[in-house]
């Protein structure tokens, strides 16, 4: 776990080295100041996304699920497969063991809509029984 801390610290100081090398570069007519803006938006977003990690690893060991929550508050998650594909990447082998549930599953989702500002999802509509069904084809 202290590799990964020490790989995403050294990756913290280039960006910073990058955002500081961008702000004073001088601006010409094919590098207009709209691109430099857009590079260092990019950068910023990048040093945010490194100092969460780096927060959320040096802070102890958190449990799949802690972090499952984390992931899908950050609005980095649009459902629970980028949940999965960012437990595995940090470390988190047990990602599919620990994930299971309906109740589980929609309060993820709901986290993922939440966070990047959409509003509730739809209820999925009820399945009919067969006798059901086949009682309206009837016409009983």
């Amino acid at each position: 776990m202290q590799d990964r801390i020490d790989y995403l610290s050294a990756e913290r100081t280039n960006i910073v080295r990058l955002l500081a090398a961008t702000s004073q570069a001088p601006q010409d007519d094919n590098n207009g100041p709209e691109r430099s803006r857009g590079r260092m938006a990019v950068l910023e977003a990048d040093l945010a996304r490194l100092d969460q990690l780096i927060g959320a690893m040096s802070a102890g060991p958190l449990t799949t699920l802690e972090r499952a929550y984390e992931l899908a508050r950050s609005g980095h998650c649009v459902n629970l497969a980028d949940i999965r594909r960012g437990l595995f990447a940090e470390g988190y082998d047990n990602a599919n063991g620990q994930l299971n549930g309906p109740v589980l599953h929609k309060d993820l989702h709901r986290l993922c809509d939440a966070a990047r500002g959409l509003g509730p999802r739809l209820p999925a509509k009820p399945k009919q029984s067969r006798r059901t069904a086949r009682a309206r084809r009837v016409g009983r």
